[in-house]
């Protein structure tokens, strides 16, 4: 079982804080990471900037991600299994759920 933790917030002149926090958060979780895979994805049209972010080897989460237009809203999440991290089991459904994660990226919209 999984879940994608969520956070929602709303950016008041503080995105670089907010920036450095997700950051914090990431780096704390990939400490066992063996290699670390980024992706950027961006949409003009709808002012959506996303970033992507997949570890591998046994971190509490192997995926993180965040979308913002930069001037109002922030949007991250981070994907956790309800098991020990033991990333040899868990690449098949780390790899599912990652196609939905991106899926979500790209079809997001602040509408």
């Amino acid at each position: 079982r999984s879940t994608i933790f969520i956070t929602y917030i709303k950016i008041d002149n503080n995105l670089s804080l907010i920036e450095s926090d997700f950051t914090e958060k990431m780096n704390k979780n990939s400490e066992n990471a063996f290699f670390v895979n980024s992706s950027e994805y961006v949409d003009e049209q709808k002012r959506v900037f996303a970033k992507y972010f997949s570890f591998s080897g046994d971190t509490p989460s192997n995926t993180h991600f965040f979308l913002t237009d930069s001037v109002s809203f922030y949007f991250s999440g981070s994907l956790f299994f309800d098991s020990k991290p033991h990333y040899d089991s868990l690449i098949p459904s780390i790899n599912y759920m990652n196609q939905d994660i991106r899926k979500l990226i790209q079809s997001f919209s602040w509408n």
